[in-house]
């Protein structure tokens, strides 16, 4: 795992969709994902971790991935909604001139 990795697509969209993100903890992964409010942050390089974290994943019965799922959509549309983003942008590169 390289220490200083970006953050790719599949973790807003996943997120946006409701889904629940095991990822590790590098990168823009801590930017986005609250642990363990809006997803799952696992130590880099750590399998047992990964391990731990998916077979959570899978047992669970308590509605806890649900409620951390729906979470994580409520988060990313509110923070990452185009109109705002636009927004931001215009007044970002509107001070630039």
């Amino acid at each position: 795992i390289k220490e200083r990795a970006g953050l790719g697509l599949p973790t807003p969209e996943a997120r946006a969709s409701g889904k629940v993100v095991v990822a590790w903890r590098i990168g823009g992964h801590p930017e986005v994902i609250s642990d363990p409010s809006t997803g799952i942050l696992v130590d880099p390089n750590s399998v047992e971790a990964i391990r731990n974290a998916i077979e959570m994943l899978i047992t669970d019965r308590t509605g806890m991935m649900t409620c951390i799922g729906l979470a994580a959509r409520a988060t990313a549309l509110a923070r990452f909604d185009m109109c705002d983003t636009l927004r931001r942008m215009e007044q970002t590169f509107g001070a630039l001139q």
